[in-house]
């Protein structure tokens, strides 16, 4: 696909380059396939890790987006997106209740994130947990892409409490 010299192969951010590139081509195998390189020549670089976290959760590679996402949630530099792509990884694993705090942590670092709230109000819908969830969806602000979601699972909350006895 895309013509590697030697001083490129030694240079990080041009793999991490050439798996944007990848991601955009959705070609999401060979764009993982390019961090993990980039990864090694910058180990502590969290930009790589958090895109191979993205795009191992848009593949579906929950196990990957997990491990390269945990070690960015437990440093000082870590970011609400961290947290958000950790928690999809974990619900992915079926891990709810370390998703529901992955997704705790990105609604206390980024309140107004629509997204982080939703993703709780779900995963504490799957715990069962009606007025947490509740509560989360009712978080979600109105004129947001997610609000028409959050107010139909809401409802569907209602009829399930309304028929448990």
């Amino acid at each position: 696909y895309f013509a590697k010299s030697t001083r490129t192969k030694r240079n990080p951010w041009a793999h991490y380059n050439r798996a944007l590139a990848f991601r955009s081509l959705q070609k999401p195998q060979e764009a993982m396939e390019e961090l993990v390189v980039a990864h090694v020549l910058a180990p502590a670089e969290p930009l790589i890790s958090r895109l191979h976290g993205l795009i191992a959760v848009e593949a579906k590679e929950w196990a990957i987006a997990t491990e390269r996402l945990t070690p960015l949630t437990t440093g000082t530099r870590a970011v609400a997106v961290d947290f958000e792509l950790l928690g999809h990884g974990l619900w992915g694993l079926g891990r709810y209740e370390a998703a529901a705090t992955a997704f705790e942590r990105c609604t206390s670092m980024d309140p107004e994130g629509e997204t982080c709230w939703y993703n709780l109000g779900m995963t504490r819908t799957r715990l069962r947990l009606w007025s947490a969830a509740k509560a989360a969806f009712h978080q979600v602000g109105a004129g947001t892409t997610t609000r028409p979601h959050a107010l139909r699972q809401l409802k569907q909350i209602e009829r399930i409490q309304a028929v448990q006895p």
